[in-house]
């Protein structure tokens, strides 16, 4: 007990001294302060209870790739038990033909770095192949000097196997999704293509299928999460020259409804340019820029620009095109749509709503 009450670990040695005659007539007593070192078992001990009971697969190896430590979590996700692996080789758990992993992760650890998580596949002791998440970090002895190093697995099989179900779920209805437009398509010229009156019309309605058909392969691309916004310029724009658009704008990532919509509207407008403004003659230039700010008000603006196209006028009345856009936009973004025709070329202006709580939005 200190002087202030405080408690305090101390070893204790006592000696005898002893007179002429050799009978003890003194004793000294040394008292060491351990309460730093005390302290510091207690921390090794309180860690060694946390990696005895993680539910992650902890186990150390040493510079030469030996296990050198290995826990219940470990035992569980591999099925070798503690005595099996100690003192062997980690290239134990690493399938064939990937033996070369484990020295290059070994270099950034002798080189103190901690190498970030990255996903593997390793080996059980029946043979079969576990997905896990690695993480390795070095291990220091008491100056400082790189002994080994600490690597922690945790098991993500099912996360892989619900990943894999996705995919080919995905993939099954975008399958079933084109084969669903292509015979909408080929409906549409059997049932109204056979009248040369309604051929034009037909062509608009197969090229706004086709035109859905790739924006739906942006989202397959995506996992249908989202698509950025200049590769939904590019795809929907896909179709015409491409010294004859200049696009540009910060990345943006949209959103499912926006990528489809934004696609449609973009369609339209590239049509009506290839008919009748810039894209009809040669020389003539679009240009689409846009701004975005999601700290601000989180809207998107996007301007449509012709130049070098017929001189402009505006029309006499509304288009089906035009209509589709402005509809489209309301209903899906909470958009606006604003067309200036000007002789020059005609001026589109898209201000549209992207909504921090959409999936994929920015």
């Amino acid at each position: 007990v200190r002087g202030d009450g405080s408690l305090v670990w101390v070893a204790n040695s006592v000696s005898a001294i002893r007179d002429d005659g050799g009978n003890m007539s003194q004793a000294v007593a040394i008292s060491v302060d351990i309460g730093e070192r005390r302290h510091a078992q207690e921390i090794e001990k309180h860690l060694a209870s946390m990696i005895a009971s993680s539910n992650d697969a902890i186990m150390g190896i040493d510079l030469d790739m030996k296990i050198t430590s290995w826990n219940a979590a470990a035992e569980k996700l591999y099925g070798y038990s503690q005595d099996e692996v100690v003192g062997r080789s980690v290239l134990m758990l690493v399938p064939d033909g990937r033996q070369e992993e484990e020295p290059r992760i070994l270099t950034e650890v002798r080189a103190g770095r901690f190498v970030e998580p990255y996903e593997k596949q390793r080996r059980r002791k029946d043979g079969r192949l576990v997905e896990v998440l690695l993480s390795v970090s070095p291990i220091r002895d008491a100056n400082g000097r790189v002994i080994g190093a600490s690597k922690t697995a945790h098991d993500i099989t099912a996360r892989k196997d619900a990943e894999r179900l996705k995919s080919i779920l995905v993939n099954e209805l975008h399958h079933r999704v084109k084969n669903v437009l292509a015979t909408v398509t080929a409906i549409a010229r059997q049932t109204l293509g056979r009248d040369k009156a309604n051929h034009e019309e037909v062509e608009a309605f197969t090229s706004r299928l086709a035109s859905l058909s790739r924006a739906q392969d942006l989202l397959v691309h995506a996992d249908w999460q989202h698509a950025d916004l200049k590769a939904v310029m590019q795809q929907a724009l896909s179709p015409y020259p491409v010294d004859a658009i200049q696009i540009g704008g910060p990345s943006v990532p949209l959103p499912p409804r926006a990528v489809v919509s934004l696609s449609l509207a973009l369609h339209e407008l590239a049509t009506n340019a290839a008919k009748y403004g810039a894209l009809s003659a040669p020389g003539g230039q679009v240009s689409i820029s846009w701004q975005f700010e999601p700290l601000a008000d989180n809207r998107l603006r996007i301007v449509w620009e012709e130049r070098g196209g017929p001189e402009v006028a505006p029309p006499r009345r509304r288009g089906f095109g035009s209509t589709l856009i402005e509809r489209l936009l309301s209903a899906e973004l909470k958009g606006e749509t604003k067309f200036v025709y000007e002789k020059s070329g005609v001026i589109c202006v898209i201000e549209a709503e992207m909504s921090k709580d959409d999936d994929g939005a920015a």
